[in-house]
């Protein structure tokens, strides 16, 4: 029923190409709809071209096109799959909660999972995010099994479906090198890098420059440097992106995507280095949006049919039924209920350092979110929000030599 009242979401029409090449998108600072850009990567990898317009591409990675590829694009066998994925992922959860905290708290986190409205509902479109978020928690629960070359394998594979993953390692490298585990430290950070080393060796290759993927200078420059921007000088959005091309324009005379996101790079370290406690405040105040997401509502909106680009905005007038509300309601409710609980729970002294890490990891990617307003980008913080959420309501905790290294 679900995947039914998804189809018709933005995210799943696939019937234009990117309008223009890499370069040029990192040069006007616009991107299409990241799913149809996903759909056509698939189709060059078909082509034996990682590339929407016949060109390599470096803007996105490999892993969530190459998914979409093995499935010939068929739509109905993704979201069997994401389905399937997002089921084992819950699964995992309770399995890593149960051993780190008891069985009570296992079924606890895996039920906070199972109804976040913002987890289910990727389930149904052509996005990375359950891929991802399935790869961090299957990398997570390895490491709780003390399984470290595993764990650095799936979590680098994991940094191939979304970029943001390419930092995962520090928390359990962190969390190792505190513990003096350098032999297994050392193993770890070998098989994290292998799969993304490939990617970069890759782009030397293609590019002659290093590099992971364009699109870290791309939001950089044109999310949170312009974010920054648009404080300092009260311009609009649409300004503030014409200010930052010309700018661009005025350092670069070239087409190579890698050079143009080093350019990009240095020049958003460049305006945020000049006013840094500006910066670090709307960073810190952009933590709210990311964690409740101005997007719930349209979440919500469209599981029950009415899509639309903010419910909130759109509803008036519209006699939409009150069960949307208690749907969005619960939502925000479960992700202030857990966050709480999450934080109350460190005040038990039995497991906290695994309470610790945990939202350590969750904390992770809600920090390298911010200051990005949409909600979307807290589901992979969530697995373990809940988990830590959980563990509140633990009524025994496993010995440290029997729950692993978590």
């Amino acid at each position: 029923m679900f995947i039914t009242l998804a189809k018709e979401h933005e995210y799943n029409f696939s019937g234009t190409l990117p309008f223009t090449s890499e370069s040029e998108m990192l040069k006007q600072g616009l991107h299409t709809v990241d799913s149809q850009e996903y759909l056509f990567l698939a189709e060059g990898l078909k082509k034996g071209v990682f590339g929407w317009d016949g060109r390599p591409n470096s803007f996105r990675t490999p892993g969530y096109p190459l998914l979409l590829a093995v499935l010939d694009n068929n739509l109905f066998l993704l979201f069997i799959v994401q389905v399937s994925l997002s089921t084992m992922t819950v699964f995992l959860v309770w399995a890593g909660a149960k051993r780190l905290f008891g069985e009570k708290a296992g079924f606890i986190a895996a039920g906070f999972l199972a109804f976040d409205l913002a987890n289910i509902f990727f389930v149904g479109v052509v996005m990375a995010e359950t891929l991802f978020v399935f790869l961090v928690v299957l990398g997570s629960y390895l490491f709780i099994r003390r399984h470290f070359q595993w764990t650095g394998i799936v979590l680098g594979s994991a940094a191939l479906v979304r970029p943001i993953g390419i930092f995962f390692f520090l928390p359990f490298g962190i969390a190792l090198a505190t513990r003096k585990k350098w032999k297994r430290l050392a193993f770890f950070l070998v098989m994290f890098a292998l799969l993304p080393g490939l990617w970069i060796g890759r782009n030397i290759y293609r590019f002659g420059r290093p590099g992971f993927s364009s699109i870290g200078g791309f939001n950089l420059y044109y999310a949170n440097a312009a974010i920054l921007v648009q404080e300092q000088t009260g311009l609009s959005e649409d300004s503030v992106r014409v200010l930052l091309t010309r700018e661009v324009a005025r350092e670069n005379r070239e087409d190579n995507p890698m050079v143009l996101s080093s350019i990009l790079t240095r020049l958003a370290l460049r305006r945020i280095g000049a006013d840094p406690l500006r910066y670090l405040w709307i960073h810190m105040r952009g933590l709210g949006p990311v964690v409740f997401g101005i997007k719930s509502d349209e979440i919500v909106g469209r599981i029950t049919g009415h899509g639309g680009p903010s419910l909130y905005k759109s509803a008036q007038g519209r006699g939409l039924c009150p069960f949307v509300w208690y749907l969005a309601g619960f939502e925000l409710a479960l992700t202030l209920a857990a966050l709480v609980l999450a934080i109350v729970s460190l005040v038990r002294r039995d497991g906290r350092r695994k309470r610790l890490l945990l939202l350590f990891v969750g904390c992770y990617f809600l920090i390298m979110a911010s200051p990005l307003t949409d909600g979307r980008f807290r589901v992979p913080a969530m697995p373990f929000v809940y988990v830590v959420a959980a563990s509140f309501f633990a009524s025994r905790f496993r010995s440290s030599g029997q729950n692993g290294s978590g």
